[in-house]
């Protein structure tokens, strides 16, 4: 089963992007900022990422830059 990443502050987004992903072929893991973002990486390493790019605290260029880093 492929893991994905959700990053993105709206809740109802991420709750969207969720329901449309079959969950027999996918285990969806979701923070709600860029720096939540980063400790999930490392705690569940996912095959995918769907980044949200305008976000409070660390947004996703941010993190990008950061994710490339470590």
């Amino acid at each position: 089963m492929k893991k994905i990443l959700i990053i993105d502050d709206d809740p109802f987004f991420a709750k969207n992007i969720k329901g449309v992903l079959d969950p027999k072929l996918y285990e969806v893991i979701s923070a709600q900022n860029g720096e939540e973002g980063l400790q999930k990486v490392k705690e569940s390493i996912p095959d995918g990422i769907l980044l949200d790019i305008m976000m409070p605290q660390m947004n996703g260029m941010d993190f990008l830059k950061q994710l490339n880093e470590t």
